[in-house]
């Protein structure tokens, strides 16, 4: 799968739809991963960088601060 014009805001929106799917099941059953964490040659990453900085990381710990 490639991922055009991959940016904080889109993955905000789809953290925002996964988070929806699982805020209504248990606490212990209220699980979503990641896929891919820090592989740069495909372009999945979640550590700071020089275009966006921490944003994809605030983007994880603002939605679930609301779980």
């Amino acid at each position: 799968m490639v991922l055009n014009h991959a940016e904080p805001v889109y993955f905000e929106q789809h953290v925002e739809k996964v988070m929806e799917r699982v805020i209504d099941k248990p606490l212990e059953h209220r699980l979503a991963f990641v896929k891919s964490w820090n592989e740069w040659a495909e372009g999945n990453y979640l550590e700071p960088d020089l275009r966006y900085g921490k944003r994809y990381l605030e983007v994880i710990r603002e939605n679930l601060a609301e779980i």
